[in-house]
């Protein structure tokens, strides 16, 4: 299948005339001046292209947001041991909650989520002062299909920002050549989230449901995400965060909030609001139909093991693209443990399996609930006398890999970019799947409570 993971990385200078310098006034033959870009369909198509190509740096969705930043919860964690668990600018110290603020991939990320949301500026921006966006044709409608997609792009990696940071410098118009509106102080979270519901509730009247149109596929920004990532956001600004200073008219935790940076929450009146705005986008991806359960919950993670999108339930709302070879950590760094050579693999033949479940998380799985033994994997894969044999990990309770992304289950295609790439770290091309439906609780046909069904799924939600 031709993935949209092959992304046209576009050049700087696609927005000379927005982001650059006006030195001498002189144009390359292979610039398009920023207003060029926005009366074309194609050439305004290859810069939101340029956002998914962004989302799959090391930086940001291919390793750093997903696996490196996103551990170390009631279910999943990197170990513990070694000195490398306390060093503060590393990444186990980092999973482990010893973490520098001078650690250079936090700087990383940062910059590189910044980076997406300015692009993304530049996309609204022009797409806004474009003649096409009135032309009352099929251009008008592609266009305006753009333009939700940049939005939802930017109201995602600003979500993440405040999740992984707190309160941010917001901005949602595009830096000036002087750089007069750049250098911002933080705005507060909740003021963030309230503009993010706004832009999502746009996107939703721009955007298709996934099929709806030929190339919006769940590998790209559609409907059906921008109502559950509203939703998403909207439950995040009902709940409990950590504040910098104490807020007058919120609620403070009656236990362990620290008297300086209190623990906190919207009054009630706006929690109720939130609730029933969730409610309400949640309700109408389920009322829709486009996204559905996968009665199996193995075909489920079969199909992303094989690169393949469910173009028959669509559980997975929205898969962040990644490139076989070039991009996705998600089978090595996560997944079932390939431990040294195999001639089946290739010479590097081996899989981290950094990532780890917890022993009480997997005795919370009910008897007969097939899910566990896909979830939670308790062997590894280790040649022996030159034969590859499963091994048991005997008494390891903080030391189960994440079964889902198995590389028995990954096809040719793939064995054979592994074998080509010897004793370097294989690049898994697996998308990293932002938002799923999910009922929480089996793979049962059952009628879904809206509040539970959809779920992000970094990295071992289930």
């Amino acid at each position: 299948m031709k993935k949209i993971a092959k992304i046209l990385f576009l050049s700087a200078s696609l927005f000379c005339t927005t982001a650059c310098s006006d030195f001498l006034d002189q144009t390359a033959p292979s610039e398009q001046p920023g207003e060029n870009v926005f009366e074309s369909t194609f050439f305004t198509e290859l810069a939101v292209n340029k956002l998914y190509g962004l989302m799959t740096q090391d930086a940001t969705y291919s390793r750093d947001i997903p696996i490196v930043l996103s551990t170390n919860s009631d279910c999943e964690l990197v170990d513990g041991l070694g000195t490398d668990a306390n060093n503060t600018t590393h990444e186990r110290g980092a999973m482990n909650y010893n973490v520098s603020p001078g650690w250079s991939k936090l700087s990383n990320v940062w910059d590189a989520m910044y980076s997406i949301i300015e692009n993304a500026n530049l996309i609204v921006e022009g797409i806004n002062k474009s003649s096409l966006l009135t032309s009352g044709d099929s251009d008008q409608r592609a266009m305006e299909r753009f333009k939700g997609e940049a939005l939802t792009i930017r109201a995602m990696v600003y979500f993440d920002l405040i999740r992984l940071f707190g309160d941010i410098p917001y901005k949602s118009e595009s830096s000036n050549p002087d750089l007069s509106n750049v250098y911002l102080g933080k705005s507060d979270r909740d003021v963030i989230m309230d503009e993010l519901i706004k832009d999502l509730e746009t996107a939703i009247t721009l955007l298709p449901w996934a099929g709806e149109v030929s190339a919006y596929t769940t590998e790209r920004v559609t409907k059906g995400y921008a109502h559950s990532l509203l939703a998403n956001i909207a439950l995040s600004r009902a709940g409990w965060s950590i504040r910098e200073e104490q807020k007058n008219g919120y609620v403070t935790a009656d236990k362990n909030s620290d008297p300086v940076y209190p623990t906190q929450r919207c009054d009630d009146a706006t929690r109720t609001k939130m609730y029933e705005l969730a409610l309400k986008h949640l309700a109408t991806v389920i009322d829709n139909g486009t996204h559905q359960l996968n009665p199996s919950f193995a075909n489920e993670w079969y199909l992303i093991n094989q690169r393949q999108l469910d173009e028959t339930y669509r559980e997975n709302i929205f898969e962040i693209p990644m490139g076989l070879g070039v991009s996705g950590e998600l089978g090595y760094t996560v997944g079932v443990r390939m431990n040294g050579f195999s001639t089946l693999y290739g010479e590097q033949g081996n899989s981290s399996g950094k990532l780890k479940m917890t022993a009480p998380y997997f005795w919370s799985f009910q008897d007969g609930d097939q899910r566990r033994d896909i979830t939670c994997c308790n062997l590894q894969l280790k040649t022996e006398n030159n034969v590859l044999k499963e091994k048991m990990l005997g008494n390891t309770p903080f030391a189960i890999y994440c079964g889902k992304w198995d590389i028995r289950q990954m096809n040719e295609e793939w064995r054979q970019v592994a074998i080509a790439t010897g004793k370097a770290k294989w690049m898994s091309g697996i998308n990293c799947v932002r938002m799923r439906y999910s009922s929480g609780k089996s793979r049962a046909l059952l009628p879904p409570s809206p509040l539970r069904t959809v779920r992000e799924s970094f990295p071992s939600y289930g």
